[in-house]
């Protein structure tokens, strides 16, 4: 089956019905607007598209940073400012976890856009290019 809208479309207009409609049965109603439309094997996607047209909507967020190492609030300040304004957030809140295994540097996820600034993610990439 072709798609009958844009996935972006979609969730545009699944985000406007969302305002009229209680929360529960949101799953449900998920997996027929991708059937319907012809995304039933791409509904991750779909997922974040409708996550995504929220945040663009209210242009708020949560930003998940993930750190090798402690790093002094100021700078997890600075970081999630600047992954906000990069969004074009006006609201944003922050949740910080350490993961040494990064090695150094940071991860952060704003929706479905994950930026990558760690040693371990260039060792990998260095690795598939030279491996």
């Amino acid at each position: 089956m072709t798609p009958k809208l844009s996935k972006r479309a979609l969730a545009a207009q699944f985000v406007d019905q969302l305002e009229h409609q209680p929360l529960e049965g949101l799953a449900a109603a998920t997996m027929q607007l991708a059937a319907d439309n012809g995304y039933s094997n791409q509904v991750d996607s779909l997922v974040q598209a409708i996550e995504q047209e929220i945040i663009r909507r209210h242009q708020t967020a949560e930003i998940a940073i993930t750190t090798a190492h402690e790093l002094a609030p100021a700078e997890l300040d600075q970081i999630a400012a600047a992954l906000a304004k990069q969004a074009g957030l006006s609201h944003y809140s922050y949740t910080n976890q350490v993961k040494p295994e990064l090695i150094g540097g940071f991860e952060a996820r704003v929706g479905d856009h994950v930026v990558r600034d760690t040693v371990q993610h260039k060792l990998t990439k260095l690795g598939a290019i030279h491996g």
